[in-house]
């Protein structure tokens, strides 16, 4: 179950996941570590191999028996370049401590079946498996597409003068919602405007590419580096924009 993980970036090309705020099936520690390209840390964190051929996405999944992707409209997903929420069944968390309401809505019976709802954005591929696209909270509703701020925050990170960055939205008159980019720019580095959005829009569609890009001596984190939306947009709704 992704959603109750904390993601991390370790290099350029591997990503570390840890489990937080469930007690869980140890079992599923030994599953998860089936990913493509995964190692065991421990008893309690793995690491997976990020998007290969720099195909969008926070990370890619093989497909599993326990995993699934539930659309929109509450059904199962199963052709390739279907989207919607991760899912999975079989060795699952028991709930939230002390948070019935949470885990009422977490872990779901759907076909005689309990799943976990992970709150995960996922692509089917054309081998049948799920490319993370990020978390539904953290979308953002543009013009009338989707776009998750992950998505466009791994891509972003391409760019070699990058060393953090978070994407939001802002209220905008035109778009409902503009995507906008708050930066930390790398050491001994110069931010150019035109050559990271060149790279972006290189490997995303037009409507995901940030519209405004702010720099910030510092990308605002947690301690366990959960990254800080809500600071990210104020910091981005308060400051000037990169010319």
């Amino acid at each position: 179950m992704i959603a109750l993980y904390v993601v991390s970036r370790v290099t350029s090309d591997v990503v570390r996941i840890t489990s937080g705020n469930v007690i869980c099936d140890s079992g599923y520690f030994v599953r998860a570590t089936d990913a493509p390209g995964s190692h065991a840390d421990s008893a309690y964190s793995f690491s997976a191999s990020s998007s290969p051929n720099d195909q969008p996405g926070m990370i890619v999944i093989a497909a599993r028996p326990d995993l699934a992707i539930l659309g929109d409209d509450g059904q199962f997903k199963t052709q390739a370049g279907d989207e919607g929420q991760l899912i999975r069944t079989g060795y699952t968390p028991i709930g939230y401590y002390n948070d019935p309401k949470k885990s009422a809505e977490t872990f779901v019976t759907i076909a005689d079946r309990v799943w976990v709802l992970s709150g995960d954005r996922a692509r089917i591929t054309e081998d049948g498996s799920y490319v993370m696209m990020g978390r539904g909270s953290q979308c953002i509703n543009t013009g009338g597409e989707k776009v998750f701020a992950e998505e466009v925050e791994e891509i972003a990170r391409h760019y070699e003068a990058v060393e953090d960055v978070l994407v939001v939205g802002l209220p905008d008159e035109r778009w409902g919602n503009k995507v906008v980019a708050v930066v930390e720019v790398a050491a001994g580095q110069t931010f150019d405007l035109g050559d990271f959005n060149e790279i972006l829009r290189g490997k995303l569609s037009g409507y995901k590419v940030p519209k405004a890009v702010y720099l910030t001596e510092k990308v605002k984190r947690s301690p366990a580096g959960k990254a800080d939306y809500p600071w990210a947009k104020k910091f981005a709704a308060e400051s000037q924009p990169a010319a």
